[in-house]
């Protein structure tokens, strides 16, 4: 069942600074979200509809010590606390909502 954190290890060998001053399982709980978010690109369907920008993922990792959600910010190379201004950073990257509402296909 290790073989499943083989994919975190190797985001923390390409990421070292990830995570900076936590304790290594946090570092690695860390790194998962980040492979997790890299196998999910995998599947055509998510990979097709991200580069289309119908569909932005994000990473959230909750730091059990201090009660709080972290979202990954790739531009800050890391973690950051989900608050008000993380919030006006992801609306302010959304595409504007289309006017015009669009049936589900069933």
């Amino acid at each position: 069942w290790l073989v499943h954190a083989e994919a975190a290890r190797a985001v923390l060998r390409r990421a070292p600074r990830l995570g900076r001053g936590l304790p290594l399982r946090d570092r690695l709980s860390q790194a998962n979200v980040l492979a997790q978010l890299d196998h999910l690109t995998t599947f055509p369907s998510i990979k097709a509809a991200v580069a289309a920008g119908r569909l932005s993922l994000h990473g959230w990792w909750f730091d059990l010590d201090r009660a709080e959600v972290d979202a990954y910010e790739p531009d800050a190379g890391g973690f950051v606390p989900v608050d008000e201004a993380h919030a006006e950073r992801i609306k302010a990257r959304l595409p504007a909502p289309d006017a015009s509402p669009k049936r589900r296909r069933r």
